[in-house]
C-alpha cells in the first residue's frame, strides 16, 4: 500500500520536475557554454573574456546600480508597509476581513491594464508628475521616473505580503500574549518578545519573495517606458533583453550569470543572518 502511494506521488512529481529541469536547469547550464565562446558561429573558447567585457561595460554597471538601488529602497518599504498593515488587520473580526480585500485586488488585476492608467496619470508631462517632482519630492529626473515605478511595485505586491504576514500572525498562539499581559507587559514588549521572534521565518520568506518581485518589475517598466528608458530606471533586465533582441547571447548569458551569482550571495548572507537571529538573539 505504501509503495503504491509512493509511486503515485512520484508519477505526479515527474511532469513538473521534468519541465523545471528541461526549461530552467538545462538552459542555465547551457548558458555557461555561451558565456565562454566568442560568438555563435565560430564557437571559439575564450574563457572569461565575456565576463570581463560585460563588467567593464558602463551600461551593465549602470543597470546593476539601478537594480540594486531600487531593490534596496523598494523591498524595505514594501516589507515594512505590509508588516504594519498585517499588524493592524490581525484581528479576526468582520472589519478586518472587509479591509483585507482592497489589498488583495492588485494581485488579480493584469499589469497591462494598470500600466495603461499609469501612463496617463504618471506621464512626465502630466500635472500629477509635475507637481510631485517640483513641489513634493524635488528629486528631478530621478523622482520623475522612479517614483511611479516604486508606487506600482508597492501597490502590486503589498497584498501578497500582507497575506503571508497575516498567516504568520494567526499562527502565533494567543496564550503567549495572554501570559505576557498577565506579567504586566505592554504593547511594545509583547511584540518585541513574542511577535518579532516568532515571525522571523515568515519575515525572511517575505523579504526573499519581495526581492524576487523587485526584479520582476521590469515588465511594468518596459510597458511604461520601452526598451531604452531613462538612465535612472535602466535595469539589468533591460540590458539582457536588448542583447537578446540583438542575438548577442554571449553578453546576455554573461550578464545573467553575474547577476544570478550576486543574488545568490545576497540570499545566502540573508539566510545566515536569519539563522543567527533564530538561534536565540531575542
Amino acid at each position: 500500500m505504501i509503495r503504491t502511494y509512493r509511486r503515485k506521488n512520484i508519477l505526479l512529481i515527474i511532469p513538473g520536475a521534468a519541465g523545471f529541469i528541461f526549461f530552467y536547469i538545462v538552459p542555465f547550464i547551457y548558458s555557461f557554454y555561451y558565456a565562454m565562446i566568442d560568438n555563435a558561429f565560430n564557437r571559439k573558447f575564450i574563457g572569461l573574456n565575456n565576463f570581463i567585457m560585460v563588467l567593464s561595460n558602463k551600461y551593465y554597471r549602470l543597470a546593476l546600480k539601478n537594480t540594486f538601488e531600487f531593490t534596496g529602497i523598494g523591498v524595505p518599504l514594501l516589507v515594512l508597509l505590509s508588516f504594519i498593515l498585517a499588524l493592524l488587520l490581525a484581528s479576526r473580526g468582520r472589519v478586518s476581513t472587509f479591509f483585507r480585500a482592497p489589498f488583495v485586488l492588485p494581485i488579480l488585476i493584469p499589469s497591462a491594464a494598470v500600466v495603461a492608467v499609469w501612463q496617463v496619470i504618471f506621464n512626465k508631462d502630466s500635472h500629477v508628475m509635475t507637481w510631485i517632482s517640483s513641489e513634493v519630492l524635488k528629486l528631478g529626473e530621478i523622482g520623475l521616473y522612479r517614483f511611479p515605478v516604486l508606487m506600482f511595485f508597492t501597490w502590486k505586491n503589498t497584498g501578497f505580503n500582507l497575506i503571508l504576514f497575516l498567516a504568520g500572525f494567526l499562527n502565533i498562539p494567543r496564550e503567549l500574549y495572554e501570559a505576557c499581559e498577565v506579567e504586566g507587559a505592554g504593547w511594545i514588549r509583547k511584540h518585541l518578545h513574542i511577535t518579532f521572534p516568532l515571525l522571523l521565518p515568515t519575515t525572511f520568506f517575505v523579504i526573499i519573495i519581495s526581492i524576487i518581485n523587485s526584479f520582476k518589475i521590469f515588465k511594468e517598466v518596459f510597458l511604461l517606458y520601452g526598451s531604452y528608458p531613462s538612465e535612472t530606471i535602466y535595469f539589468v533586465q533591460h540590458y539582457m533583453n536588448n542583447h537578446f533582441n540583438k542575438l548577442n547571447y554571449q553578453n546576455l548569458t554573461s550578464g545573467a550569470i553575474i547577476f544570478a551569482l550576486m543574488v545568490y550571495i545576497l540570499v545566502v548572507i540573508g539566510y545566515k543572518i536569519e539563522n543567527k537571529l533564530s538561534e536565540g538573539v531575542w
